[in-house]
This record gives structure tokens, sequence and C-alpha cells, in this order.
């Protein structure tokens, strides 16, 4: 049973795709003029700002952040980019990765502000830094990560874990009740372990998976619909009908004129290799057992399928399929 508002709404099959909502500024005064990222709507205000703004602060180098950065530069607009990291994307990408974005955020006319914090953003828009900088644009966008859509569940007969619904590898959180999207931790087939994924194919290709395994499941009812939470209900299906989630998450992020690619199981890695390719390059990125578990590219497509596939098979770099070592 779903309640909506003071309405029960009883199903016998439920797919919840709760998507996830950017997080505010924590130190913003609760009137400052602060830009947020997500939606459609959220892009057409920023754009309508962006078209009479002569100056920017863009806060978070995530891949938002730099995407947007990078294109308000281009757009003509002074664009300040602050993080606390050393370099754009370090802590997901590596050094050597962050160094190359760094360049094309400068080059597209970014500055950038690195190793510092915003201590407070006060109405309606002035930036103070923790170094004792200050600053007062025309326009601020925060881009600090996302939180999953999940959070008003954690009451509910599903099992939560930090705000996403815990799903097995067919998606299936519960007896008739399947997850996709930014809101799942599901279970990975071939990585073998959870892995909570943000990147909006992988959000569409998990709603096909879970979408076909709740069409092939058979939710039975004891007694007759309505008597009971759908989750106390067997739910049956041929195994051999139903699809895993299986796809190796991945996705790509246009930086200014520069666009990369990258496919990866997310959770970290333990050595970063760089490889320059003819107007491009590759990380490898790989476990303590010299496995890939990660590929970036930027007008590397060949090395890009290959690393798909080391990743899926679990391979050292070098291995898969015959092929010889990346170098």
């Amino acid at each position: 049973t779903l309640r909506v508002g003071e309405e029960p709404v009883r199903f016998e099959r439920l797919i919840l795709a709760l998507g996830a909502h950017p997080k505010p500024l924590p130190v913003a005064d609760d009137d400052a003029e602060v830009h947020l990222l997500r939606s459609l709507d959220h892009a057409r205000r920023l754009v309508a700002s962006a078209g009479h703004a002569r100056s920017a602060v863009v806060i978070g180098s995530g891949f938002i952040g730099c995407e947007a950065a990078a294109s308000l530069a281009l757009r003509g607009v002074a664009t300040t980019l602050v993080t606390p990291d050393e370099v754009p994307q370090q802590k997901r990408l590596g050094r050597e990765a962050g160094d190359r974005i760094a360049q094309w955020l400068i080059g597209a006319g970014v500055e950038l502000r690195t190793g510092v914090r915003v201590g407070q953003v006060r109405a309606p828009r002035t930036v103070h830094l923790d170094d004792g900088a200050t600053l007062a644009p025309d326009l601020i966008l925060a881009a600090v990560g996302v939180e999953p859509g999940g959070g008003w569940l954690e009451d509910s007969e599903l099992t939560m874990h930090e705000g996403r619904i815990v799903a097995d590898e067919h998606l299936a959180a519960a007896p008739g009740v399947w997850v996709a999207g930014d809101v799942a931790r599901a279970h990975h087939a071939v990585a073998g372990r959870p892995i909570p994924v943000e990147h909006w194919g992988d959000a569409l290709g998990r709603g096909e998976v879970a979408g076909h395994n709740a069409a092939r499941t058979e939710v039975g009812v004891p007694g007759g619909a309505g008597q009971a939470s759908v989750l106390a209900h067997a739910a049956t299906a041929d195994p051999e009908s139903l699809r895993r989630w299986e796809a190796v998450p991945g996705f790509w992020s246009t930086i200014g004129e520069h666009t990369l690619k990258h496919a990866a199981w997310g959770d970290g890695h333990e050595q970063a290799r760089m490889v320059e390719r003819t107007g491009g390059f590759t990380l490898w990125y790989t476990d303590a057992q010299d496995r890939v578990v990660g590929v970036l590219t930027y007008n590397a497509d060949e090395d890009y399928e290959r690393g798909r596939e080391l990743v899926a098979g679990r391979d050292a770099v070098g291995e898969g399929r015959g092929r010889p070592d990346p170098a």
C-alpha cells in the first residue's frame, strides 16, 4: 500500500524511481541568490541570469561545476570556480586527470580558486572564502552534490542505506517493489557488490531492467487483493526470464570543447596510469590486484571500448581477448 497524502493507493507492482535533488549550500543565507542545477527549470533560470551577468562564482568542482564554469566563461561571463580540492575532480579521477581538467578550465577563461572553502554566502550575492577573500559576483551557482530522493522512506518496510533503497541484482527491493535510477543502491551482478550510481544513462538502463522484471513477475495476494501490504506477499517469476543489472556504469562529460568518457565501478581505485594518445589520453584505473576497475579517455574511443570490456571482465591491463598491453 502506498499512501498519497491521506489516501492509500493499493498496488500489485510498484517501481520507485525517485531520483535525487541537488544539495543546498549549507553556509548560505536563506535569502541569498544561489542557483542550483538539476532540472530543466533550474537550467532555464541559470541561462536567464547568465544573460545579463558580467561575473559568476561556481562553488564545487564536480562534473556539473566544471561543465557550468566552462560554459559560463565561454559565454563571456568572468567566472571563478571555488573548490577545496587541489585540482578539480581529484577525489574521483585522481591528480593527473584533475590537472588536465584544470588546464581546460583555465583555457576557457575560468579563474580557479583551489584549496579554499566557502565560509559563508551573504544575501544577496556575497561569497566569503575561508582564506579571507570576498567575492561579489552577479551570479552564484552551487554544485556540491546531490541527495537521494528516498529519505522519506526511512520508516517504511524497505531496506534503506543513506537515503537510497537497497535492491538485488534484478532491482527488486521487496516482493512487488522494484527500484531504478539515482535512488537505488542495487547489487551489481558483475561487480559482485552494491553500487550507487548517479549517471543518467545508467538510470535509463536500470529503468528498463526494473520494468522488464516487474512485467515478468507474478505477485500473489493471499486472500484477495488489498488485505495487506504487498511487501508481505509472494512475488514469483521464472529466474531465466528476469534481467540482471550488469552493465558497467559510464558517462561522458563535456567541459568547454573537451569531452571525457568514463566507465568504472565508481567506488575507488588503487592506482591510476596515464597513457598519452595522439590528440588525447587514457587513464587506466586499477585495484590492488592490478585489475582494471575504471577507464577515463579523451579522444581515445578505442581505449574506452576496450576499457569497458576489461572492467566487465575483471581483467588486468594487458589481458582480455588476447589484446596487447594498452601502452
